[in-house]
């Protein structure tokens, strides 16, 4: 996997760019790709997906894109193109089992102070994050080498999601 870590300060539009632009550029680019977004709740993933669906259906977006949402595509957890890619969104914690994906975007997982004050907490979502979320991506049929992984967040704990891949890599144990 390529872990991009990504750690900004509350305010500084880390959301804006990583969790609504970017899925509208990849997809632009290429509408076969499929992405799984995943925010601290399903709330948050709803609002992004509400962000990302006006521009998919913007004329723009058709015509920088060639492509237009597919016309059973009502839900905010469910964008997808005729071409067969899309955006799965969801909150942390969900079941994602069964879905797979080119691009993992994985964006303020932690809801706040109460929750990365809590080890049990912690260990919880990273537990979650291993084995549901990082589990979803697929590798790339050309080279074999596995999707994109893109953690963004505040940073509140030395063992919230960023601090322990940054741990594995110092470790060794990643790339």
């Amino acid at each position: 996997t390529c872990a991009l870590p990504i750690s900004l300060p509350p305010g500084s539009a880390k959301s804006v760019y990583s969790s609504i632009w970017f899925p509208c550029w990849l997809l632009a680019r290429n509408p076969r790709l499929k992405i799984i977004c995943v925010s601290n709740s399903e709330g948050l993933a709803e609002d992004f997906s509400a962000a990302r669906r006006r521009i998919f259906g913007s004329e723009e977006w058709r015509m920088l894109s060639g492509t237009e949402l597919l016309a059973d595509t009502k839900s905010l957890a469910k964008q997808f193109f005729p071409e067969g890619g899309g955006v799965y969104a969801v909150g942390a914690g969900t079941t994602i089992t069964g879905k797979r994906a080119d691009y993992l975007i994985a964006d303020d997982l932690i809801t706040g102070h109460e929750q990365a004050s809590s080890l049990h907490q912690l260990d919880k979502l990273w537990n979650w994050y291993l084995t549901e979320a990082r589990s979803r991506i697929k590798p790339d049929p050309k080279t074999g080498e596995e999707g994109v992984e893109l953690l963004i967040a505040t940073r509140w704990h030395l063992r919230d999601p960023i601090g322990r891949v940054l741990k594995l890599t110092q470790d060794g144990h990643e790339n």
